[in-house]
Parts: C-alpha cells; sequence; structure tokens
C-alpha cells in the first residue's frame, strides 16, 4: 500500500535507481512486503538469492524537515530487515545524487555518522 505522501515522479524515479542498483550489484532487486511477527515492512529492493536489501532515495534538490531524517529511517529499516532475516547481507541506500549534500556526508554530523555505520 502506497504512502498517502508518496509522488508519481517518486514512485517513478525509485523504480530506476532500483533498476540502476540491480545492475550494479548484478542482481535482481524487487519490491517485497516482509511480514514479521511484530508487523510489515516493505522495501523498495530485495533479492533473497544475492542477500541484498535495498532502500532508494528519490528526493532531489535540497532536503527540507523530514527528508533530512529519511534515509536514518531508511537505514534504520533495513538493519531492523536484516537482523530479522539472521543478518549476512548487503544493505545499501542508492541516490540519485551524484554529491550528496554535506550533512549526509560530513562528520561529525550525527545524520551522517548514523547512515555511515548501519550501511558498514
Amino acid at each position: 500500500m502506497r504512502h498517502p505522501s508518496d509522488s508519481k515522479p517518486q514512485t517513478k524515479a525509485e523504480r530506476k535507481i532500483i533498476e540502476k542498483a540491480s545492475e550494479a550489484l548484478r542482481c535482481h532487486l524487487s519490491t517485497q512486503t516482509m511480514r514479521f511477527r511484530d508487523g510489515q515492512v516493505q522495501i523498495d529492493g530485495y533479492s533473497l538469492r544475492a542477500r541484498v536489501l535495498c532502500e532508494a532515495f528519490s528526493h532531489q534538490g535540497v532536503p527540507v524537515g523530514g527528508q533530512l531524517r529519511k534515509p536514518l529511517a531508511d537505514a534504520l529499516k533495513l538493519l531492523f530487515v536484516e537482523k530479522q532475516l539472521k543478518g549476512g547481507g548487503e544493505r545499501c541506500l542508492p541516490s540519485p545524487i551524484r554529491r550528496p549534500p554535506d550533512h549526509f556526508r560530513k562528520p561529525p554530523g550525527g545524520l551522517a555518522l548514523s547512515v555511515r555505520w548501519a550501511l558498514r
């Protein structure tokens, strides 16, 4: 089920990002709703065979408000799912942005450090 804030251009961009990630990782990634005892989670790109979990960050332009936290929320979701699946996989947050804004890259920002740690 789509979130009310999802837009068609954003959904289209996410599909393209996942398609490119599939090519780069040489595995087929597909949207997957995973059900666990505590609830369910939708993953933008998943490959059971290659053990890859992927969330696309399709926002372009200067992020504002909650958009600043989306990569961190996505990284936390990937960590949760990996733990439920008993680990051993690869996590990725592909984005169309060639050079992410400073708050996603440079320490000592908590957001940058947290996302880097989550994707190790």
